[in-house]
């Protein structure tokens, strides 16, 4: 499973998907889906996902944070 971060683009107005990565510090860094952090349960992603869910950017708008590759 990894995390998905939907967001808006203002610099050139597009919709992107990009993947969690890791934290630098406070900030997140984000990636490719093959160079994503990899999460083996939905616990060890939660509080990954809500730190992202409150990030912030002068360029885009976030749109959603999901978890992707969800074992059911």
């Amino acid at each position: 499973m990894r995390i998905a971060f939907h967001l808006f683009d203002l610099t050139d107005q597009s919709f992107k998907k990009v993947y969690f990565k890791k934290w630098h510090g406070n900030v997140p860094e984000f990636s490719d889906k093959k160079l994503a952090q990899e999460y083996w349960n939905e616990r060890q992603a939660v509080d990954d996902i809500s730190r992202l869910k409150k990030a912030t950017s002068q360029r885009a708008r976030t749109l959603a944070v999901r978890l992707e590759g969800k074992i059911e």
